[in-house]
């Protein structure tokens, strides 16, 4: 973990728009383990953050996707 001055701190939306997950998701991801925890801000009540590194590190531990494995689209009903 990074503690030098240079530590970034990310807010939920950043962290949502870095990821691209949504907020129910992250914080399910959370709660598993799967994904790192937040760190409440001392002296901010309800503010939350996240490692910029710990997220990208997340970010680049994620296995490859294999186009084979993708779910198929789903097709609109016609109006």
């Amino acid at each position: 973990m990074d503690t030098t001055a240079e530590a970034q701190l990310l807010r939920r939306r950043a962290v949502e728009d870095l990821t691209g997950l949504g907020t129910s998701t992250l914080y399910k991801l959370v709660r598993a383990g799967q994904f790192p925890p937040a760190r409440r801000v001392p002296g901010a009540p309800g503010v939350v953050v996240w490692l910029r590194e710990d997220v990208e590190s997340w970010i680049a531990a994620l296995p490859e996707s294999d186009p084979g494995d993708w779910p198929a689209p789903k097709r609109r009903a016609k109006s």
